[in-house]
């Protein structure tokens, strides 16, 4: 559902002060994840994690595959348990929520 700042927090905001917050924050995470990797990070990821815990659909090598995301690894790739509770690190592709991929 879209939203704005405003309508979350009831304040008014200028966009050049949310954008400098925006990046400085962004800067610091890149920079400690290019000299620690991406696990330092994890906690603060995961609490920030849409997917976690919902069921999702994507396909994999060009097979239609679905489960539950589970988390983000420590090599950045996305955990999903299947079905048959084998759990899948997936590196790139494009995720639905919900609903299964049409083929």
């Amino acid at each position: 559902v879209a939203t704005s700042l405003r309508m979350a927090t009831g304040g008014m905001y200028r966009r050049g002060e949310v954008l400098g917050h925006v990046l400085n924050t962004f800067e610091r995470r890149y920079d400690e994840w290019l000299a620690n990797g991406l696990e330092p990070i994890l906690p603060a990821l995961e609490k920030l994690d849409a997917l976690r815990g919902s069921r999702i659909s994507m396909a994999l090598v060009g097979q239609p595959a679905t489960g539950i995301a589970d988390g983000i690894q420590p090599d950045g790739g996305l955990r999903i348990r299947g079905d048959d509770g084998r759990v899948t690190a997936v590196y790139s592709g494009e995720v639905h929520i919900g609903t299964p991929m049409k083929e």
